[in-house]
């Protein structure tokens, strides 16, 4: 198998105030690359992340964190059809959290346990219960109980709904209070042909927040899938307020493969903070 280094440099230019910064895309567009070595550099300082992969399979092994705090080391586990089964995450101080999963015969459903393990003892106790259920391959409804240390879990619920082409199309989450599950945060999106393939070009995502705000974030997308235009539109006790509306321009540069390689986020008339990410992907 022939291996090749390629070394990506995306230089960020985020506002600290935007939340906006989790849906920007890095990854290879090109699924003959996987990432081996990923480096953040903020004023906070460097964090990096070191992947390794299964040989044969190419299965992701495990993930090392390293930066000034934190020294973690994250180790995956799969089943006989490639599934992952656990992920085991070990800090440098001796605490370790265990992810694991359990699949039905069929494959529709899908459930996940996480545990916090005791430094001293080695018992472990139930976090966090999250099940997901599949309808024809695809993710339709996940609820998660989360224990927070306690016997009362607090309950989450997240709905799919597709297109007919199999694209995702609405994602609903609700939160449970007073014995009703009351929709909390919803996306939308909407997808349109693009050099000849479907591509999703915007969507809308719309939080309840405090304080009576409901924000409404809508993305554009370019034909690689990534951000080129983020407005955050807020609503205050149901009124609309033009004058709190904030959009964020992304300037995306790619390598000859389609590879991400430069990300530059612009939002006029507030400071701007740079980062540089830098990634090296590996030519399976």
């Amino acid at each position: 198998m022939n291996k090749r280094i390629v070394i990506s440099i995306i230089t960020l230019c985020i506002c600290l105030a935007s939340p906006l910064s989790t849906k920007i895309a890095f990854a290879a567009n090109k699924s003959d690359y996987r990432l081996v070595y990923e480096e953040s550099r903020d004023f906070d300082g460097t964090t990096k992340y070191f992947y390794t992969y299964d040989k044969e399979t190419g299965n992701l092994m495990s993930v090392r964190r390293l930066d000034e705090d934190e020294d973690s080391l994250v180790e995956y586990s799969y089943d006989e059809e490639g599934r992952e089964i656990k992920h085991t995450t070990h800090y440098k101080d001796g605490t370790t959290y265990k992810y694991e999963t359990e699949y039905e015969t069929k494959g529709n459903t899908k459930i996940k346990r996480y545990y916090d393990i005791d430094n001293a003892t080695g018992n472990r106790s139930l976090s966090l219960i999250d099940k997901a259920t599949y309808s024809k391959g695809r993710l339709i409804r996940q609820k998660s109980y989360d224990y927070y240390g306690d016997s009362t879990p607090s309950l989450n619920l997240t709905k799919y709904k597709y297109d007919k082409k199999g694209n995702l199309e609405k994602e609903l989450y609700y939160i449970r209070e007073n014995g009703k599950w009351v929709l909390q945060n919803s996306e939308k999106n909407t997808y349109e042909k693009v050099d000849g393939k479907f591509c999703r070009t915007k969507s809308i995502t719309k939080r309840k927040w405090f304080k009576g705000f409901v924000y409404h974030d809508h993305y554009r997308y370019n034909s690689h899938g990534d951000i080129e235009q983020v407005t955050t539109k807020k609503y205050q006790n149901g009124k609309y307020r033009p004058d709190l509306d904030e959009t964020y321009y992304y300037k995306n540069k790619y390598d000859h493969a389609g590879n991400l390689i430069r990300t530059r986020v612009i939002k006029k008339g507030n400071r701007v903070y740079y980062y540089v990410h830098i990634y090296k992907w590996e030519k399976i």
